[in-house]
């Protein structure tokens, strides 16, 4: 990729200076050529001669090239030895072709379903993003289409941010969990509090917590981390992906547990914090309760690998 500013500085045709350009290209050939036709006929001196086309193509970006089509002559006509006036044909090439190739692209004037299709595929290509709790928001980690201009930003932010997903990593959710889960959802409230209600968690939709979960068939205490990953979709609703780890998987009770707090958590989205994002906050946060030790447990699971041996 080309580093910023070079293009401009070179002078060359892009996208938004043609009219500068022309103004340059057309001079520089009149004065290179000094509005002689050059003679191809002088089989001596023609190696030479610059053809004018090659000397405009040379100042031209190679993304406006790649747009010209096979150019046949339109408005010139060739000589009584059959020799195109190259002269002509170069100023035909600044004034006509080009011209036409390096108009900007205008993204606003398609239709909105169209639009909305290119900027799904844009976002989408980068992935999902990780937003640490307790990290700020770095606008810049969104994607760059959120910040082109205010009109861009009102149709991308909310795809941009179904992209995003809140982690509340392993190493802090033990810790804070271990002092107790009063303190660890308290610490939660404190750090979304000032996000409560805005565009941000509005438009969240994924949120994942690293939790260890006590092995219940165990004489000594063993655990297993696992992830939680809620989601929330407008057509689907509050969801939660089961975890499995790669020795333990939850008891039934447990997922039957988790999944009657889905179903609670759904009842009503309009919770006080925001919809859509607020549903997740709620379900992570509004039954301390269902992740204090002992309420979800795992059980050793056999892999068929182990079957078999």
């Amino acid at each position: 990729m080309e580093p910023v500013g070079r293009l401009t500085t070179s002078g060359k045709l892009y996208e938004g200076n043609y009219a500068q350009w022309a103004a340059c290209m057309t001079a520089h050939l009149e004065e290179h050529y000094g509005s002689v036709e050059p003679d191809y006929r002088d089989y001596l001196t023609v190696s030479l001669i610059t053809d004018p086309r090659d000397l405009v193509r040379a100042e031209v970006s190679p993304t406006i090239l790649s747009r010209l089509p096979d150019l046949l002559p339109t408005n010139t006509t060739p000589d009584e030895y059959g020799n195109w006036p190259t002269l002509e044909l170069a100023n035909e090439l600044v004034q006509y072709h080009l011209k036409k190739v390096a108009q900007p692209f205008k993204l606003m004037q398609l239709p909105m379903e169209l639009r909305s299709e290119i900027f799904d595929l844009g976002i989408s290509s980068r992935g999902e993003i990780r937003w640490t709790l307790g990290a700020s928001i770095r606008r810049r980690r969104i994607h760059p289409i959120t910040r082109v201009s205010r009109e861009l930003r009102a149709e991308t932010f909310r795809p941009a941010w179904a992209k995003v997903n809140l982690c509340i990593e392993e190493y802090e959710s033990t810790f804070d969990l271990s002092v107790g889960n009063g303190y660890f959802f308290h610490k939660i409230h404190q750090h979304l509090r000032p996000l409560y209600g805005s565009e941000y968690l509005a438009n969240l939709r994924a949120v994942s917590l690293d939790i260890r979960v006590r092995r219940s068939d165990a004489f000594i205490p063993t655990y297993s981390t696992f992830k939680m990953r809620l989601t929330y979709s407008p057509r689907a609703g509050l969801n939660m992906q089961i975890p499995v780890n790669a020795y333990h998987a939850l008891t039934p009770q447990s997922v039957t547990r988790l999944r009657a707090h889905i179903e609670w958590a759904s009842r009503d989205l309009n919770d006080g914090y925001s919809p859509c994002g607020g549903a997740l906050i709620r379900a992570l946060t509004a039954n301390p309760q269902l992740w204090q030790e002992g309420t979800l447990l795992c059980e050793f699971e056999l892999r068929e690998f182990e079957l078999r041996t």
